[in-house]
């Protein structure tokens, strides 16, 4: 399916039907109540049609109806306690005392949690929004690029409302609710979030149809619902319009710079679509995935020259195709820094070109470069979490501990449920050598996507600087299997039979020269060959190998001065001279 997403079929277009609402979850958004308050208002003539031999929830409503109804002296339902619909019989004097001073309390705590006298706001104290991901009703599964992309590109809109008073929860934690049967409140206390935004989307030719409805997590309540219908090249524009309804429902103002940027905005319409497909293909994070998103950014920016995201979207691809050894290193980087530069030429006051760009410079070893593009892009997003991620990585590459842990508590803050964040707290613990606390939160990255092979090969290396020979192989072979590396991962496994020390060393010496074998038909790392040769006690090999790797410019070698897997070789002159033409500081600071 993936691969026809480049071809994909026209939907025809349908007659707008903008005034029929197709179910009691529409009628009471429309309504801005409880699905369970609508359909209580039954009993009081609410106009609903019910469709012919199906069952009682199979109903529809036309809004005319709706309106003529509300206004014709049933609004005062919305004041009305659910006690006094029902018309229950009169309570006794001391029982109705008693109710009268129940109710007052609990109207006390309301209002004390309502805007009269503000909630106590998060750690952060912002408020916290998650935009669950769009549902797809197009009918067509080829057609889950595009709601999944309009889910991503809100959540970006959100983040560009009020940072300093508004924190959004990132793509990879709420694309885990994607068709989930959970109920608001649980989700909302899963991700501690006060609102959730959650709708549909049917893409059709040129045409597309939003229905969108805010929820406030705490009772559940729908405070806002809106439909949009707009050609595609004014997709920006309806998620502003968008953005700007719910910051006037919860009292937050787009900043100048941002409105001025987005107001009025416009996209070329295949264009967009293509850049879509893009991030669907680069979220699979998988060889074919990321020569596909490529292959679309490219056509992305041939198509509209000016597109700086979708040159921003490019740049990361060709990151990750070298990191994963997809593809030769210096080959990638130079598409990577021409796309990265381009991204950031046509827009400067984007935090998505800043985080590009300042990877682009982490991945050449120009670290000041990468620190001030990083900086740049907080300022102006402190809600865009992947740069709070990378930030991290870039303040472990420096030595920083301290700062790398803060960020990395703030990017999971925003990004609760992502495997690559909570993976990156235990990269840390083991850096500052809590090798246990690192393995607790390398598991729960594992178990949250266990096809996700870094923790795995994070985690062997912890559980071999434990002691823990038998879990470290085992976790070296599914770091192995998952990334495709099937003459490795043979390696792997006749080493699994180290039990000691001493055995360990012998089966790490042997592993070490089976990768070197392996490197000549599977794109390896050299760096992860002189580590092994680090674990075998063997140092001349390891430098060997560290030396290699220096020349072929590898990813992990960023990790040098905080990797404990090499500390018996931190006293080494070779060493410290190494870190020097890195241009890394040779002391740690945790």
């Amino acid at each position: 399916m993936a691969n026809d997403l480049a071809n994909l079929p026209v939907l025809p277009e349908e007659p707008a039907s903008e005034d029929r609402l197709d179910s009691w979850k529409e009628i009471a958004a429309y309504l801005k109540h409880s699905e369970r308050t609508v359909r209580r208002w039954q009993d009081e003539g609410l106009p609903i049609h019910r469709h012919p031999h199906k069952k009682r929830a199979g109903v529809y409503a036309y809004k005319p109806e709706l309106d003529a109804w509300w206004n014709d002296g049933h609004a005062r339902l919305a004041e009305i306690e659910p006690a006094q619909v029902a018309r229950p019989r009169p309570w006794p004097l001391w029982l109705a005392a008693a109710g009268l001073a129940l109710f007052l309390a609990v109207t006390g705590v309301y209002l004390a949690r309502s805007r009269i006298w503000p909630r106590a706001r998060p750690a952060s104290g912002k408020i916290m929004f998650a935009v669950l991901p769009f549902e797809n009703l197009s009918g067509k599964p080829e057609q889950e690029y595009f709601s999944d992309g309009l889910t991503e590109e809100m959540i970006s809109r959100l983040g560009q409302l009020e940072p300093q008073r508004l924190g959004v929860i990132a793509r990879t934690s709420v694309i885990q609710y994607k068709g989930t049967k959970k109920r608001i409140d649980q989700i909302g206390k899963e991700l501690g979030v006060d609102y959730i935004l959650e709708g549909t989307v049917r893409h059709a030719g040129d045409r597309v149809r939003v229905s969108a409805q805010l929820i406030q997590v705490r009772d559940q309540t729908h405070i806002w619902a809106k439909n949009y219908e707009r050609e595609l090249r004014d997709i920006l524009t309806l998620q502003e319009q968008v953005a700007q309804a719910i910051a006037s429902e919860v009292e937050i103002k787009l900043d100048p710079e941002g409105q001025a940027r987005l107001a009025n905005a416009r996209v070329d319409p295949e264009a967009y679509e293509a850049y879509l497909k893009g991030r669907f293909f680069f979220n699979k994070r998988t060889p074919d995935g990321m020569r596909n998103a490529v292959k679309q950014f490219n056509q992305a920016v041939a198509l509209d020259r000016g597109f700086a995201l979708a040159y921003a979207g490019l740049a990361d691809a060709h990151s990750l195709l070298h990191y994963y050894y997809f593809r030769p290193r210096m080959d990638a980087i130079a598409d990577q820094k021409a796309a990265a530069l381009k991204a950031v030429a046509l827009d400067d006051s984007a935090a998505e070109t800043h985080t590009t760009l300042a990877q682009t410079f982490v991945d050449e070893w120009s670290w000041s470069e990468a620190e001030r593009e990083f900086q740049r892009a907080i300022g102006i997003n402190p809600n865009y979490s992947l740069a709070h991620l990378w930030y991290s990585w870039f303040l472990q590459y420096q030595s920083r501990l301290a700062e790398a842990a803060s960020e990395a508590q703030r990017a999971l803050e925003l990004d609760p449920l992502g495997v690559v964040s909570i993976a990156n707290l235990g990269y840390i613990y083991a850096e500052r050598r809590q090798f246990d606390q690192a393995i607790v939160q390398l598991q729960k990255s594992s178990e949250l996507n266990p096809d996700y092979a870094d923790p795995h090969l994070e985690l062997a290396n912890v559980f071999f600087l434990n002691h823990q020979y038998p879990q470290g192989f085992a976790e070296l072979r599914k770091a192995a299997d998952l990334s495709g590396q099937k003459r490795f991962a043979s390696c792997v496994q006749v080493a699994m039979r180290a039990d000691s020390r001493t055995s360990f060393q012998k089966s790490m010496e042997e592993l070490a020269g089976c990768r070197v074998r392996a490197s000549k038909s599977e794109l390896l790392s050299s760096y992860d060959t002189a580590v092994e040769y680090a674990f075998a006690e063997n140092p001349e090999k390891a430098f060997e190998w560290l030396e290699k790797a220096y020349h072929d410019h590898d990813d992990w070698l960023s990790y040098l001065a905080v990797d404990p897997a090499l500390e018996r070789l931190h006293n080494e002159p070779r060493f410290q001279d190494l870190l020097r033409r890195i241009g890394l500081p040779p002391e740690v600071s945790r």
